[in-house]
C-alpha cells in the first residue's frame, strides 16, 4: 500500500501534469507553505518518492540542476552500447504505481470540480452497500470499444460491490490493460491527515470477472 502525505501528493501531482517537463523549484515551493524550511522539505519529498519507485527506477524522476526536476515516463540509459535499446521500459510495479497516482488526481478533480465535463470513455456511479454506506464505483476504460465490450463485466462487479455489507473505501476503480491481460483495482480512501491508497491486480488472458463475489471481495480488502 502507498501512503502520500500531503505534501508528497502535492509535488507528485505536479510532476505527473508536467511529464517529461522541468517543473521549477519556485513552482514547487509556492505549494509547500508552512515549512521553515521549504527547500529542505522538498529535497526529503523528493527522495521520499523516488524510495517508492524504487533503486531501479529512482531515476524515473530526475533532478535538473538549478532548474528543477522532471518525471520521466521511461529510465535513461546513461551508457548505450549498439545491440541495447536507449530506454528502459517500465515495470508492472513502477506502471500500477503511476497509474494509481494518476487515477488518485483524477479523483481528485472529479471531486473538486463543481461540473464536471462528461467524458464518453469514463463513468461514475454512486454504489449503495449494505450499511447505507454509498462508495463510489469508477471505471477507466482505454477506447470506447473497450467500455461496450466489458460493460457486462463491470455490471457484474457493481451487483457484487453492492451485496458488501462494508465497505472502508470512499472509491473503488477499475482499469483493464489493452491486451485484457491485467485488471488493476484501485482503492482510495481519503482521511484528514494523508489519502490511503491500494492497489489489486489481476493477471489473466482475458478479463473474467464472473469468479468475483462478496466473499472473494472481503479476501482481498475491497469489503470489510
Amino acid at each position: 500500500m502507498f501512503e502520500l502525505t500531503a505534501d508528497e501528493f502535492t509535488i507528485l501531482r505536479l510532476l505527473v501534469d508536467h511529464q517529461e517537463k522541468v517543473v521549477s523549484k519556485a513552482l514547487l515551493l509556492r505549494e509547500l507553505t508552512g515549512h521553515a524550511n521549504a527547500e529542505l522539505e522538498l529535497v526529503d519529498i523528493i527522495y521520499n518518492l523516488r524510495s517508492y519507485l524504487g533503486t531501479e527506477y529512482a531515476g524515473l524522476i530526475e533532478t535538473v540542476a538549478d532548474q528543477g526536476y522532471i518525471l520521466h515516463t521511461r529510465i535513461k540509459r546513461h551508457s548505450r552500447p549498439l545491440s541495447d535499446s536507449p530506454f528502459k521500459t517500465m515495470s508492472v510495479l513502477v506502471y500500477s504505481f503511476l497509474t494509481g497516482v494518476i487515477l488518485l488526481l483524477m479523483f481528485w478533480i472529479y471531486s473538486e470540480v463543481d461540473h464536471p465535463y462528461c467524458i464518453d470513455s469514463y463513468f461514475a456511479e454512486q454504489v449503495p452497500v449494505g450499511n447505507g454506506h454509498a462508495v463510489e464505483f469508477s471505471y477507466y476504460p482505454i477506447d470506447y470499444h473497450q467500455k461496450k465490450i466489458l460493460k457486462p463485466q463491470m455490471e457484474h462487479f457493481v451487483r457484487q460491490l453492492k451485496a458488501c455489507q462494508f465497505v472502508p473505501w470512499d472509491t473503488v476503480s477499475l482499469s483493464v490493460s489493452v491486451d485484457g491481460m491485467l485488471t488493476n483495482i484501485m482503492l482510495l480512501k481519503q482521511t484528514d491527515k494523508r489519502p490511503k491508497l491500494d492497489n489489486i491486480k489481476l493477471f489473466q488472458k482475458g478479463v473474467e470477472l464472473d469468479f468475483i463475489n462478496p466473499v472473494w471481495l472481503k479476501e482481498v480488502g475491497v469489503c470489510g
